[in-house]
């Protein structure tokens, strides 16, 4: 099967995920079949020291190995290198539930829109997550329209998938690290883009023992020297 004739394709940025990545894999795949027999899984190993890679293959899933850490540099690669009809991600601790694919992919496939994310603020009763940390999104998120425009209520989620337009969007993106979400929807905005938010559930520690790597005071700022940086990129 070549790269054109696959309808959905989601990457998986990974780092040290040797513990979840098989369990990761074959629970897309599960969902993946349910969408269509015509899908790829691709783990992206951004500078991982364990067996992440073996651990991935060995589950089924296609591997992109780059020497280099950044959520937003192994997505973007994986972007740059896709052929897929719809190019998607999701997080390897998958916090967002992979049935929760299913809507946003069939919009896309009803040409509805460009762009498809899962949001954690549309339906907050969806989300099992501390209190601290949702009132910690809805701060970062009043920053950030403010100084970007973005009119999403959560450019975040590690849940999107896109059309061939967002796809072309997303490969012109330049942050590496976590905030890649932010620049794509920036982008996308100011490309005229068609953005639609869905509503996902949300389980913050679905793997037992294995925290988030989110660090709110030091992540916080880094998030506000991100949008400055963005908004110097985009115009």
């Amino acid at each position: 099967m070549t790269d054109s004739n696959i309808a959905l394709e989601i990457a998986v940025p990974a780092l040290n995920e040797e513990a979840v990545i098989g369990e990761t894999v074959e629970r897309l795949r599960a969902e993946l079949l349910r969408l269509t027999p015509s899908h790829r899984i691709v783990v992206v190993d951004n500078g991982s020291r364990d067996a992440t890679t073996l651990r991935a293959r060995a589950a089924g899933a296609a591997v992109i190995t780059l020497g280099e850490h950044g959520k937003g540099r192994a997505v973007i690669e994986a972007a740059r290198a896709s052929g897929a009809r719809i190019f998607g991600f999701i997080d390897a601790d998958l916090s967002a539930d992979p049935r929760d694919i299913e809507p946003l992919y069939r919009a896309l496939e009803r040409d509805e829109c460009d762009i498809a994310i899962g949001s954690r603020l549309v339906d907050t009763s969806l989300v099992t997550r501390e209190r601290l940390r949702t009132l910690s999104s809805v701060i970062f998120n009043t920053f950030r329209k403010t100084l970007l425009g973005i009119s999403v209520k959560d450019t975040q989620c590690g849940l999107k998938l896109m059309n061939e337009r967002g796809k072309a969007t997303l490969s012109r993106c330049e942050e590496t690290g976590w905030f890649f979400d932010m620049e794509l929807l920036a982008r996308a905005e100011h490309e005229g883009l068609r953005v639609h938010e869905f509503a996902i559930r949300w389980e913050e520690h679905r793997y037992v023992g294995r925290e988030s790597r989110l660090r709110m005071v030091r992540d916080g700022f880094g998030a506000i020297v991100a949008m400055f940086r963005i908004r110097r990129q985009i115009k």
